[in-house]
């Protein structure tokens, strides 16, 4: 079964419990060994987080974890390690979904997108590399059912957070932004609605890419529950 690592923390003395998504699964909680042994190392070295590896589970029903029997690597995050704008990326995303991906059910087309976005990651150029957590944020909505209607924008519209869309006046909640900030979420979600697209010049000023990502994770907030993102402030200094 291929899985996506998140997140690994010591469980006790002998283990670690893994966080990890799947295509199969959604997303699941796997012992893995914390011994010094030789082979207990190589297991950990290939599940640093969004590694992408081929694993044998041993799923018991009635279990909440899972014994992680044997892995192989699919996808090697070297590149991203040996740059310092992909690995801050990559702490960042992996604090994202670790906060927003509670599901426990297959989800085959989330978990591809994700492939594809780890993958991209480690290939991109280190200087493109510094808008990816925006696009993927941004790509990442329409998996996650919160897709904005990019349609509905007019200039000088105000973005409602709640219902994901472009209106001509403030609504009565209170979770919108301002005709100025309304443009940058505009920009921002529909340059990068495909891979392939990159920022305009405007929100490559780190200010402005810095706003882009909060009002993207305010976004995130109006619908699902406040997300624990520790390694933003490292974020903010690319």
């Amino acid at each position: 079964m291929e899985l996506i690592a998140l997140r690994t923390v010591r469980y006790n003395d002998k283990n670690s419990i893994l966080s990890a998504f799947t295509a199969e699964r959604g997303r699941v909680s796997l012992l893995v060994s914390a011994s010094g042994s030789k082979e207990a190392r190589r297991r950990r070295a290939l599940l640093m987080p969004l590694s992408i590896v081929d694993a044998e589970i041993d799923f018991k029903p009635g279990r909440d974890i899972y014994n992680l029997r044997d892995v192989r690597s699919l996808g090697s995050p070297l590149s991203i390690i040996s740059s310092p704008v992909k690995s801050s990326i990559a702490i960042f995303i992996t604090d994202f979904l670790n906060s927003i991906l509670r599901q426990e059910s297959a989800d085959p087309q989330l978990f591809d997108f994700l492939r594809q976005e780890i993958l991209a990651l480690e290939t991109i150029d280190n200087d493109k590399a510094v808008n990816s957590h925006i696009g993927m944020l941004c790509r990442l909505s329409r998996f996650m059912g919160i897709q904005p209607d990019v349609g509905s924008y007019r200039k000088g519209a105000f973005f409602d957070m709640a219902d994901g869309v472009w209106r001509t006046s403030p609504p009565l909640h209170n979770a919108w932004l301002d005709q100025k900030e309304s443009r940058i979420a505009y920009i921002a979600i529909s340059r990068m609605a495909t891979p392939l697209c990159h920022l305009p010049t405007l929100l490559n000023r780190r200010m402005v890419r810095n706003r882009a990502i909060d009002i993207l994770i305010e976004y995130y907030t109006a619908h699902f529950t406040k997300l624990h993102l520790p390694s933003l402030d490292v974020l903010r200094e690319m």
